[in-house]
Order: structure tokens, then sequence, then C-alpha cells
């Protein structure tokens, strides 16, 4: 194979490999990344310490969109997805094949009331259960009510136009889709940079997902509608399509739901047990450990697709391999990550930042947490491209039994370190059960 055959051969790999969706998706975690520690960076010079939790607090709140969605998003990719290769757009016109026609239409009209709806009890149960959770015993100057109610209501808005986005990822084009989902996310934290700059405060969370949506708007939903009326079909909606779809997805709902306690609840109650300071502390510490999860996953999750194909063809023994040199490797990762964190944090280098962060032994506790989050992580991977949900009931354990330490140990002892301490704890008991399961898996 002469240079310029070798060169293009890897070219046509490269693009097999990465392809334009894949590449947004990329792009939009690794902005994620590096976008976190600036945002932080301005939240500690720009807004007080109390302030500062009632910023990290209200993502944790605005999460019961997560729980309430209930994975139906999920499922009805897979289900339009399965059939998108019968629709076909040549020049902007749409060829929908007849066998076909009438497949789609009732799910894409159950997803699009199902989302309306979803966004209506979300407003309707946010808004009032922030008022509860953020009015604190202690004396607070912050004015949070206002941008509370805008933040809310604003963050509920994409979720009305959801089965656009999804139909524009299966049907149209996945690339378009994530690219628009990049410059969504870019263009929303850049408006949270400047306003928090200029000392707008949480206003600024609101204008972020105003302009978010307003992007998602523009570039899916207004050049989508005349596919989505084309598929559109409210006169065959009924709950058989409802049944169909809860036979498919209860267990990925079950686990979506748990899973909003899992990784919601702590935050929630630092900030009702301990204030708004100390969960701005928490909060902070957590968005840090966050970036470092996300950097080290990344090398084992591009993989994914890899993994898969020698499940498929039966090379368990190969996918193992390289799945346990992946999982290695983001563990090294995230280890070396937190140990410049401890180093720049025990350092002292930035005062104003680190002084609205928790103690050094605390993050070194949550970053222990965060490592068995990987591990766990990874297995479940794994064993999911083998059977269907191996996880479901560790899962459901897991998600309910570290809320429910965190929650008794706090209130008992009033002592934030123990608290924490009882989410590694937990996560040790669970750990053999988890490598029981992978096991089982990987035979």
């Amino acid at each position: 194979m002469n240079l310029r055959a070798r060169f293009q051969w890897l070219l046509n790999r490269r693009k097999l490999i990465l392809d334009g969706a894949a590449a947004f998706n990329l792009l939009q975690t690794a902005w994620r990344i590096m976008a976190a520690p600036i945002t932080l960076i301005l939240v500690t010079q720009f807004l007080g310490a109390d302030e500062q939790g009632y910023y990290y607090v209200f993502a944790n709140v605005l999460a019961l969109q997560v729980l309430l969605e209930a994975g139906v998003g999920f499922v009805f990719l897979r289900t339009v997805s399965t059939n998108a290769r019968h629709i076909k757009i040549v020049s902007g016109n749409i060829i929908i094949e007849k066998s076909v026609e009438g497949t789609l239409g009732p799910y894409i009209a159950f997803a699009g009331h199902w989302f309306l709806g979803i966004a209506t009890i979300v407003s309707l149960v946010t808004i009032p259960a922030g008022l509860l959770i953020f009015e604190t015993r202690t004396a607070s100057d912050v004015s949070w009510r206002l941008p509370w109610l805008l933040v809310a209501v604003c963050n509920c808005l994409p979720l009305a136009i959801q089965p656009f986005i999804l139909l524009s990822e299966a049907v149209v084009s996945r690339s378009r889709t994530y690219r628009a989902r990049f410059i969504s996310a870019l263009l929303g934290t850049l408006i949270t940079w400047v306003l928090l700059a200029f000392n707008f405060g949480l206003y600024s969370l609101a204008a972020s997902a105003l302009v978010s949506f307003l992007v998602l708007m523009i570039l899916i939903v207004i050049p989508l509608r005349k596919v989505h009326s084309l598929l559109y079909d409210r006169s065959r909606l009924n709950w058989r399509v409802f049944r169909e779809f809860w036979s498919d997805q209860w267990r990925i709902s079950l686990t979506w739901i748990t899973g909003f306690l899992y990784w919601n609840s702590a935050p929630i109650i630092v900030f009702k047990l301990f204030g708004p300071a100390i969960a701005g502390h928490y909060g902070a510490s957590l968005s840090m450990l966050n970036s470092l999860q996300q950097l080290s996953s990344s090398a084992l999750n591009s993989r994914t697709a890899v993994l898969a194909s020698r499940m498929g063809h039966g090379e368990v023994r190969e996918a193992r391999r390289e799945f346990s040199v992946g999982l290695a490797f983001s563990l090294v990762i995230f280890s070396v990550a937190l140990i410049a964190l401890a180093a720049f944090v025990g350092g002292n280098f930035f005062p104003s930042l680190t002084d609205r962060l928790l103690p050094l032994p605390m993050i070194l506790l949550l970053g222990g947490f965060y490592f068995f989050n990987i591990l766990f992580a990874a297995l479940a991977l794994f064993a999911r491209l083998r059977y269907n949900e191996p996880f479901l009931y560790f899962s459901l354990a897991s998600n309910l039994l570290l809320p429910a330490g965190v929650f008794i140990s706090a209130a008992t002892t009033h002592i934030l370190e123990i608290s924490i301490i009882s989410q590694v704890c937990i996560q040790l008991i669970l750990l053999p059960w988890a490598v029981k399961i992978y096991a089982s898996a990987s035979r």
C-alpha cells in the first residue's frame, strides 16, 4: 500500500470512527469540561457565599424534570430510529414509505403530548418545591424568589420541544442535531459568564436557559415543522401507545427516577441542614469533581461502539480485554487529576477560589465517592452491552441507599464529613455485588 493509499485508508477509517455527530458530541463534552472551572471562578468572584449555594442547588431541584420525564425520550428515539430508514428527505421533499405511514404518527403524537404535559407539570411542581426547599432558618439577604421563578420556567421550555429534537436526531441528521446542541450549550455558557461578570447574579441562570432554548428553536424546531406535521397523527393516539412505551421502558424509568435521588439529593440535604453557604462550598466542589469524572470517563465511553461490535460478533474475551485497559486508563486519569486538584487546593494558589470550596480532606473523600462512581458506571456499561439491564436492582439499591445514608448521618450527627464518609462506605458495601454482576456478564 503506497503512502497516498495508506493516508486515504486512515482518513476513511477516521471518518467511520468519528462522524459529525460524534465530533460535535465530543466538542460539547470538551466544552463542558473546560467551561466548568471558568464558571466556578466567576461564581466565586461575583456571587456572595450564600448566593453561591442557591446557584448550585437550583440545578439539583431543576433535575426533577429528569425524574418526571421517566426516560420516554430514550425509548422514543429508539423507536423512531428503527423506522428512520423508511423516511427520506430529497431536495427538501419528504418521502415516506407506505409501510411506516401509520406507524410513527401515534408515537410522535404521544411524545408531543407527553413532553408538553411534563413541561407543564414540571413547572407546577418545581416552583413550589423550590420555594419550600430554599426557605432556610438561617438569615440570608439573597433575593432568590424571582430568579428561581424565572429559572424554573425557562428550564421547562426545552422539554416542550424535546420531540422535535429527538425527531431531528433520528430522521433528519444526527450531525445537525448535535451541532445545534453544541451551539446551544456554548452560547448558554457564554451568556452566563457575561451576566455574572456584570453582576446579574442568579438571573444569569434564567438568561442562559432562555438563550439555549431559542437557539434550539431556530436551528431545529422551525426547520423541522414540515417533517413533524407530516408524521404527526393525533387520530391514532391511544393507550396502546402508552402501554407499548411502558412495556419497553419500565426498567429505564425506575433507574432514571431513583437516579434523581442518587445525584441530586445530597446537595439539597446539605442546603437544608447546613445552610446555603456550606451548600455553596459543597456544590462548587462537586462541580470540579464532575469535570474530572467527565474527563476520565470519556476515555472509556469513546470505545463503546467498538466494544458493542466485538460483543455482537461473540468476541467477549477481546471485548473484556479492551474494556479492562480502558477502565484502568480512566481510573488512572481521574486519580492523577484528583492529585493535581488536591495540590492546587492545598497550595492555596487562588485564595478567593479555594476559600469557596470544601476543606481538602472532604474533597478527597468526595473524590473517593467519584472514583467508585466511575468504576460502577463502567462495569454497568460493559454488562449492558451483553444483557438487558443486569444492573437494574443494583442501581435501585444504590440510588435509594445513598441518599438515605446521607440524610440519616447528616441529620443525626450534624457533621458534614460523616455524611460524605457514609457515601463512600455504602459504595464499598455494594462493590462486591457490582463485581459479581460484571463477572457474570463477561464470561
